[in-house]
């Protein structure tokens, strides 16, 4: 799970309460030093190669989370062993999760992700139905 408050993150991008269910593309990418292959975007440096690309995403769904509030971006098997698999083996380094290429959120690795795939929480419970819809419009389904 990721827990961060992405209220202003989501907004930014164009994802709130009164937002039409656009496609929104999840991606997942490692970062990396400054002078390490990559590309910037938004500020961060991120791995040429993502981790999970926007056609291995199947859907989201918005949850609860206790007090809070979720969304589950899921993968296909095959992204969610390799993110999986990346995540056990780089704890303490960072990730990015990028929406239509922006990195909305950037999380330093605590451990491996789980094979059903990326929760992330906060209080943002409108957002995060906005979101979740934004994911599935881009024809998967969860």
């Amino acid at each position: 799970m990721i827990r961060a408050s992405v209220l202003a993150l989501l907004a930014a991008v164009g994802v709130g309460a009164q937002a039409q269910a656009a496609c929104r593309h999840i991606e997942v990418a490692a970062l990396v030093a400054d002078n390490a292959p990559g590309r910037t975007v938004g500020g961060a440096r991120v791995a040429r190669d993502l981790l999970v690309a926007s056609a291995e995403v199947t859907g989201a769904k918005a949850v609860a989370e206790g007090q809070d509030n979720a969304v589950l971006v899921q993968f296909t098997p095959a992204a969610a062993a390799r993110l999986q698999a990346y995540t056990g083996s780089h704890i303490g380094q960072r990730m990015a999760v990028l929406i239509d290429g922006y990195p909305s959120l950037v999380t330093e690795i605590s451990g491996p992700v789980g094979a059903q795939g990326i929760q992330i929480s906060g209080d943002f419970r409108a957002q995060s139905t906005s979101l979740a819809d934004s994911v599935n419009a881009c024809g998967k389904a969860p």
